[in-house]
């Protein structure tokens, strides 16, 4: 059996080759993009849980972990700074 290779063209909106998006007729970076759309997602999780939890709306177990789950997420991991000997 024999394999074949088909270029399909790219079309006008699609992603570029550089790592770069089309939007709005401006290439703009992918890393950005889904960056921003990442902690524009996770902290409407926090928002929505945190409002939950106030208002005592379903199980308060649930909204706890949704807000402690987006809480880590967004938050850095804490790191020692050591100071390095030279014995």
């Amino acid at each position: 059996m024999e394999d074949t290779v088909v270029e399909v063209p790219k079309e006008e909106g699609s992603t570029v080759s550089n790592g770069r998006w089309v939007i709005g007729g401006q290439k703009v970076p992918k890393e950005e993009i889904v960056f921003f759309s990442q902690i524009t997602i996770i902290t409407l999780v926090v928002l929505v849980g945190l409002i939950n939890l106030c208002l005592n709306n379903g199980t308060e177990s649930y909204w706890a972990a949704m807000v402690a789950t987006g809480l880590g997420a967004l938050l850095p991991a804490p790191k020692i700074k050591r100071k390095e000997k030279n014995i």
